[in-house]
């Protein structure tokens, strides 16, 4: 994206929103209890977007009292597509802050009140810019965002969210860091000048070392494309100030780069005339040969996939000493990054109704497993080393509350169907959907028992 171009949109930003660091058109943040255990009992509608409003919107990240995500928000329907934009969220309000531009380029917040669309603004607004959603993280003091920009030459008008994935269209992608008290923008950072929009919010991993000192972004190629090889991401980033430390790509200068995958804290990088992947560790920057089809990385721990199509078996290594287990009955199994970062640790291998496996860090075989249809949930969520399910027995919804690795749960009662399934993660807070936040309402009295591995 040129220059002169973002600074363009940015003064149309600037006129449509008057944006500031905050704004009093919204509600104030109040004080809530800090609840203390883990929720057992939750509320029967949402609290984020307020059921008040009609918008669309998609959560990324999660903790304790604040989330961040996408939002169609009305206001900014003539600057962004659709009105689709990021926004950091203080449940107890709930204070929603909305991410804008200045008319110097810079990146700002203005808090907003979501309120329902009124009939204009369901119609589709003329706007030059798309963004698209990217992975996550929040910690302690600050959220941080993965965005994917695209300025048009001339202005569009769309109904969908952001860019159309249909068209795999370029994009800046730019990292944000917001600080969690009045949602400023203290800090950013242009990861990529040229993204295919589709792997922004496909094929981007975004997680925290495990000292929570620095940022792992990963990235893959999208299939199919003539450069696939140089549309991938695999960083190290200083979360102090957004310094990069390491980019995986400098170890491929003088290689022909055919496909990357994307593995949580890792890139699994294929390069031309090189016979098996190669797996860097974006933790340390190391390299390792193995053969396999696929993976997720937690500091040195890695689950892969290893076998063709006819024969898959799931692997779980520890590549510092080299231990490695084949986990049995596991030709269906695949392990997969979590859409929505909650800094749970745990490894969730889940297939609706068919399967479910979870393994805590450190540990080669799972700490959970079932399969059939008769013991598996429609819905998993862990913190710590609790694990919330959700299944249906008849008509009936039920929510059971286990420790991992116990042989029976420390609860089980009936819930609202609202929470069946969908769930992607918990906090001290409550459970969220892709795009609903439920606030809990009850607490087990013990807390669960954080661990000491990267989230």
């Amino acid at each position: 994206m040129k220059r002169r171009d973002f600074l363009t949109t940015s003064a149309l930003i600037s006129v449509a929103l008057g944006a500031t660091s905050c704004s009093d058109d919204g509600p104030d943040p109040v004080d809530a209890p800090s609840p203390e255990g883990f929720p057992s009992h939750f509320a029967t509608g949402r609290v984020w977007p307020p059921s008040t409003s009609i918008l669309d919107s998609r959560i990324t990240a999660v903790k304790d009292r604040y989330l961040t995500g996408m939002a169609s928000v009305p206001k900014a329907q003539q600057v962004f597509l659709g009105g689709w934009a990021p926004v950091l969220v203080d449940l107890t309000g709930p204070t929603t802050w909305v991410v804008v531009v200045d008319d110097k380029g810079a990146w700002r917040t203005r808090r907003v009140k979501l309120e329902p669309l009124e009939t204009k603004d369901r119609e589709p607004r003329s706007a030059h810019t798309g963004l698209v959603a990217g992975p996550a993280a929040i910690d302690d003091q600050h959220a941080y965002l993965v965005l994917g920009v695209r300025i048009f030459e001339e202005p569009r008008s769309e109904r969908v969210m952001g860019v159309s994935l249909k068209e795999d269209v370029p994009c800046q992608v730019v990292l944000l860091k917001l600080r969690l008290t009045d949602g400023a923008v203290v800090a950013s950072l242009t990861v990529s000048d040229s993204h295919p929009a589709r792997a922004v919010e496909e094929h981007l991993h975004l997680s925290f070392s495990e000292d929570g000192t620095r940022l792992l972004l990963a990235g893959g190629t999208v299939p199919d494309r003539r450069d696939r090889g140089t549309d991938w991401v695999g960083m190290r980033i200083t979360t102090a100030d957004l310094t990069v430390e390491f980019d995986a790509r400098t170890v491929f200068l003088n290689r022909q780069v055919v496909e990357v995958t994307p593995a949580g804290q890792g890139v699994i990088v294929l390069a031309e005339g090189q016979p098996t992947a190669e797996l860097v560790l974006l933790s340390d920057g190391s390299s390792h040969q193995l053969d396999l089809a696929g993976g997720i990385v937690i500091g040195t721990w890695l689950w892969l996939l290893r076998g063709n199509r006819d024969d898959t078996h799931l692997v779980v290594a520890d590549l510092v000493s080299g231990q490695q287990t084949e986990i049995p009955d596991s030709a269906t199994a695949s392990p997969t990054w979590p859409r929505i970062h909650s800094g749970a640790t745990a490894v969730i291998d889940f297939k609706h109704e068919e399967h479910l496996m979870v393994w805590r860090p450190g540990e080669h075989t799972p700490a959970w497993s079932s399969t059939g249809r008769d013991r598996v949930p429609h819905g998993v969520a862990v913190l710590g080393d609790l694990m919330h399910i959700w299944y249906e027995n008849g008509a009936s919804h039920i929510q059971e509350i286990w420790r991992l690795g116990d042989a029976e749960p420390l609860a089980r009662h009936v819930e609202n169907a609202f929470l069946s399934s969908g769930v992607q993660a918990i906090t001290p807070w409550g459970v969220t959907s892709e795009d609903s936040f439920v606030l809990a309402t009850r607490w087990l009295d013990q807390s669960p028992t954080p661990t000491a591995s990267p989230s």
